[in-house]
């Protein structure tokens, strides 16, 4: 958060932008998010929008409430052997969040989602 805020200044004094994660980064992507969303304060409110792929966050709780009222797309292959979908996944469904992508090839980058990313981040704005 200190890198988006101090780094790029994004996230104070009216600068929206998009948060983009992945796999490991979903870790500290999620957990800034639910942080940011207890928190309830001007850096959550400016956050756009989020594109998640395959989020290494393990936490029961606090993804849903994070990311609701939140524009969210998501790329999870279903057979992910690393961030399993069929565990982890319904809490983002629940927050709203639109899965796109494949729906099988593992934890990989999928290069026929950033055309759905692009539109995505494109509508944003």
């Amino acid at each position: 958060r200190a890198m988006i805020e101090q780094g790029c200044g994004w996230g104070k004094g009216g600068k929206s932008f998009a948060l983009l994660i992945k796999s490991w980064s979903g870790a500290i992507g999620m957990q800034m998010l639910v942080n940011a969303k207890k928190e309830n304060d001007e850096f959550r409110k400016s956050i756009a929008g989020a594109v998640i792929m395959h989020p290494a966050y393990f936490k029961e709780h606090g993804v849903t409430e994070a990311i609701e009222g939140l524009p969210v797309v998501m790329c999870w292959a279903r057979d992910d052997p690393k961030v399993p979908y069929n565990i982890f996944s319904q809490q983002y469904l629940d927050g709203g969040a639109i899965i796109m992508g494949p729906e099988s090839g593992g934890h990989a980058n999928f290069p026929e989602f950033d055309e759905q990313a692009a539109e995505f981040l494109l509508s944003l704005s």
